[in-house]
């Protein structure tokens, strides 16, 4: 009478090898993929709070004294929450609801004090510290700084009816400083022209300048309210177009 041998339901320590194998394969594969589709989401999430603040910043130029922008910061002390920063000048004016305090800037504080429209998700993601939450004005041709006003409504920054091209000048992007320690990057309120004085990448420090923390790319704010995701060097080559009102 024949034997049938019948063979082993389990698996082989080959075949489990294989299997092993395919599954680390398919998740190398996926989780760059997660990755971008997480860092994409975080993207529209920072466009979202631009798009508010871009209103924020046009609101408040209807009532102010020539319809200009809020100056950089006014009257005050470095440090202290009572100086007029644009973020202040903005909130006191009831263009964006207030966000929280902190020992620098009154309403745009650290990023560890929480996610609100003034700070970019991926800064939050990140744990990147600083002055303000990752979103810095175009300080030389649009947000001036002025430190001799009694307050940031009557200053020097740009009014809305001499602005030559709303929907390709600058009003604020992505911006981050780097520290005095020449390696470490912090945010920072400003973000410079590439092109006046120490120029991007130079390892100038407390240097505004454009922060590519979008793979590659960063969020800009035109003047005109729309905001656009751009590559790091066509903001940064492109001067004349994107930072001087010509």
């Amino acid at each position: 009478m024949a034997h049938v041998v019948r063979r082993s339901a389990a698996f082989t320590l080959i075949e489990l090898l294989v299997v092993i194998s395919i599954i680390a394969l398919l998740v190398g594969l996926l989780l760059p993929a997660l990755t971008n589709a997480r860092e994409s989401a975080r993207m529209v999430g920072c466009a979202s709070n631009q798009r508010q603040l871009g209103a924020a910043f046009y609101t408040y130029t209807i009532d102010s004294p020539g319809n200009r922008y809020p100056a950089l910061k006014g009257e005050g002390t470095w440090g202290s929450p009572d100086s007029n920063y644009y973020t202040n000048a903005l909130t006191d004016a009831g263009c964006v609801p207030p966000a929280f305090q902190s020992s620098w800037y009154r309403q745009i504080g650290y990023t560890q004090d929480g996610e609100n429209i003034w700070t970019c998700p991926t800064v939050l993601f990140n744990g990147m510290s600083g002055w303000g939450g990752g979103y810095g004005v175009n300080d030389q041709h649009v947000i001036m700084y002025d430190n001799s006003v009694n307050d940031a409504q009557h200053n020097g920054s740009l009014r809305v009816v001499d602005i030559k091209k709303p929907s390709s000048l600058i009003l604020f992007t992505e911006s981050r400083q780097l520290q005095a320690d020449g390696v470490t990057y912090f945010t920072g309120p400003v973000v410079s022209d590439p092109l006046s004085g120490p120029a991007w990448d130079t390892g100038a420090i407390y240097r505004g300048q454009g922060d590519a923390r979008h793979t590659g790319s960063l969020n800009v704010a035109y003047c005109d309210g729309h905001v656009d995701n751009k590559a790091y060097e066509t903001v940064k080559a492109d001067v004349n177009r994107e930072f001087r009102n010509r």
